[in-house]
């Protein structure tokens, strides 16, 4: 079954069953705690409460946004910022806005508890130059850099009693950060399930160790291709052979220590390159020593006209051709996004985005080096976004490119 998202997945990241004998769901149990549960829950209600005020879509479609308060000067995104907290009243006309109804109540954006899932940056720059990654294209607009140790710890400190799963991976190879491992220890020391998203090109033996002697609960990695001509089309500069190297030497370490982690997933985004090795892919990564293997669909970012990349296979696809020829993303984008109730992302800076949408944290929302992550998770300028997107999902960039519905 095909996931909807490039990037690696920042909610839940477990079946049952994962991996036979619950190779994969036990670890993850282990991590649980009452609090945790108690407050995913309360997340998950006040989203629900959020959203479940609904305006007509033909209300919205019209609106005009104000300029929103916490745009960056200079910024690369501008479009990404704008200010929908205050609803406009019925009977409000011109000025570009358009009211269809005359009653109507408004959603309000309500937020319960603290997100269980985080997504961490450790590093933001990379060592492929993979065509539609930002950081491997060097379309980062941010300082290359690496994510401070201490700014770590004091994040954890902050959010590690309630969070669930820590994916260690925004842009960039996690690896490439030289603490990489102390990183994984300290979130696995403090009950939080933490998981990994890298090219593997970096795991040698040594690293391979290290890695199952941090406790890492997940790892994931891309492979896109059955053979080198293949996976180098779209992981340019990277081997298939030290991808697979990288795999059997972590389950060697895996066995030798007779650890349960990490569980390893083989992630396999589909592309026009790769779609004739679909049928093979599973069997072929098992056969390596994954214990499991994820098919998604790419994320493209010039793809109104067409994409050399982009698979003719319709149910590996997150886009639709349309009448006149171009094509369009298949989500229909309500007005909601559970993502911004359930998660966020720090980057190596600390800046606080709203999702792993916004490749580039061009909407900032605070900073964990200079306020509390609490603080930052109900102010002004997050909940003015979260509202923004129950009045009109659609006027952001990163949005209009996405698959949570």
């Amino acid at each position: 079954m095909s996931k909807n998202s490039s990037s690696p997945n920042t909610e839940f990241p477990l079946s049952l069953g994962e991996g036979g004998r619950g190779r994969g769901l036990f670890p993850f149990l282990r991590t649980l705690s009452l609090v945790k549960i108690l407050n995913a829950l309360h997340v998950y209600l006040s989203y629900r409460i959020s959203s479940a005020y609904f305006a007509p879509a033909s209300f919205v479609s019209n609106l005009s946004p104000r300029p929103s308060l916490h745009k960056r000067e200079g910024d690369a995104f501008p479009d990404r910022h704008v200010d929908c907290a205050r609803a406009p009243s019925p009977v409000e006309r011109g000025s570009g806005r358009e009211v269809i109804s005359k009653t109507r109540v408004a959603r309000k954006a309500t937020v319960w508890g603290m997100p269980y899932s985080l997504s961490v940056e450790p590093v933001n720059f990379c060592n492929l130059a993979c065509p539609e990654c930002p950081a491997g294209t060097g379309q980062l607009t941010r300082a290359k850099q690496h994510l401070d140790l201490r700014l770590f710890d004091k994040l954890l400190d902050e959010t590690a009693s309630r969070l669930i799963y820590l994916m260690l991976y925004f842009q960039g190879e996690p690896y490439l950060h030289r603490n990489i491992f102390e990183m994984i220890r300290s979130a696995v020391g403090r009950k939080v399930y933490t998981a990994i998203s890298t090219n593997a090109q970096l795991i040698d033996d040594v690293r391979a160790e290290q890695t199952v002697r941090s406790g890492l609960h997940r790892i994931i990695i891309s492979m896109d291709g059955t053979t080198q001509e293949t996976y180098e089309a779209y992981r340019r500069n990277g081997r298939l052979d030290k991808a697979l190297e990288a795999i059997a030497a972590l389950r060697r370490w895996r066995e030798r220590l007779h650890s349960a982690t990490p569980y390893i997933v083989v992630q396999f985004i589909v592309f026009r390159t790769n779609q004739h090795q679909l049928n093979e892919v599973r069997a072929f990564a098992k056969k390596a020593g994954a214990d499991k293997v994820e098919i998604k669909t790419a994320q493209l970012y010039d793809f109104e006209n067409g994409n050399p990349l982009m698979t003719g296979i319709d149910r590996y696809s997150r886009y639709r051709k349309t009448k006149d020829g171009r094509y369009a993303i298949k989500n229909k984008l309500p007005n909601r996004c559970f993502r911004l109730w359930s998660g966020a992302v720090v980057t190596v800076s600390g800046n606080v985005a709203p999702c792993c949408f916004d490749k580039d944290a061009g909407t900032v929302l605070g900073n964990v080096a200079e306020q509390p992550f609490s603080e930052i998770w109900k102010n002004e300028a997050y909940m003015r976004f979260r509202q923004s997107i129950l009045y009109n999902r659609k006027q952001y960039e990163m949005c209009r490119n996405c698959t949570e519905e």
